[in-house]
């Protein structure tokens, strides 16, 4: 092969994708983990359930035995105007629509640290809670950007939408369809605590995706998944999926991931110039 292309593999619980550039090297390796394995960006309706001032943290009830985490900083972002502490932001039985923002620090004790104003990045456009308004990227054509003005001016009513550039290669119809999911998964009602959106792995890996260059996947059963998604959601990306043909090994072990992942782990990293970094604890 003469070009960069993505190659994607399943597994239980946790997908993985890597870029390979035309020399057949590995260039980059992404992991895509189940909600179930890292809720990380998952968005939460959330039960406030201990307020605590000496901290300056409210720690909330994701559901299925989650604990999400609100700082002060954060917690401002709830109220106008000045405020002192975090007991002047939220209050005990508060139910908040928060995301998952990184893993947990020493400080917030296991539980997963949130942010009450949300970001959903999809594959094109970023939805965000705040005032609603509509933001088309300026590499759009002007032909493009008329289509998806006059078309998502009505659609986009409760939150931020900012149309990327890749939408210039989807339908209107698609990217719509895509608007509409995203201002749901922020906006939409809720009554008690619970899990409100999270990509699937299988999700991630196309989101995942650049935007030129073949999709290999290794194994039919993983590209039947993968063709059903991009048909669902991302139709453009469905003429670039192909199964990929190994020579007996399996793909990530063919195209050198597996050796790039045991050298990137390892505590010794040879460098180019013959010196060497030690990682350690």
């Amino acid at each position: 092969m003469s070009h960069n292309f993505t190659i994607i593999e399943a597994a239980i619980g946790q997908w993985r994708s890597a870029e390979i550039d035309e020399d057949g090297l590995p260039l980059n390796l992404n992991f895509h983990d189940d909600v179930s394995i890292s809720p990380l960006d998952a968005i939460f309706d959330g039960r406030v359930t201990r307020v605590d001032p000496t901290l300056d943290m409210a720690f909330l009830d994701l559901g299925n035995g989650l604990t999400g985490a609100l700082n002060f900083r954060r917690a401002r972002l709830l109220v106008k105007g000045q405020v002192s502490s975090i007991s002047d932001c939220v209050r005990e039985g508060d139910l908040l629509r928060v995301q998952v923002v990184s893993e947990p620090s020493a400080l917030e004790d296991k539980a997963l640290p949130v942010t009450p104003r949300p970001r959903l990045t999809g594959r094109y456009i970023v939805a965000e809670t705040g005032k609603p308004r509509l933001n088309l990227s300026k590499d759009l054509t002007h032909r493009q950007t008329s289509a998806l003005k006059a078309a998502l001016t009505d659609v986009v009513t409760d939150v931020a939408i900012i149309v990327r550039s890749r939408a210039g290669a989807a339908s209107v119809e698609a990217v719509v369809q895509e608007v509409k999911a995203l201002q749901n998964a922020l906006t939409a009602g809720s009554s008690t605590h619970r899990l409100v959106h999270a990509w699937k792995p299988a999700e991630k890996a196309l989101l995942a995706t650049a935007d030129n260059g073949d999709l290999f996947v290794e194994g039919g059963g993983t590209l039947s998944i993968l063709k059903a998604t991009a048909k669902q959601f991302w139709p453009d990306l469905l003429d670039r999926l192909e199964l990929y043909k190994s020579g007996g090994l399996p793909a990530f072990e063919e195209l050198g991931v597996e050796e790039a992942i045991e050298e990137a782990l390892a505590e010794r990293i040879n460098l180019p110039s013959g010196g060497w970094i030690a990682i350690t604890p």
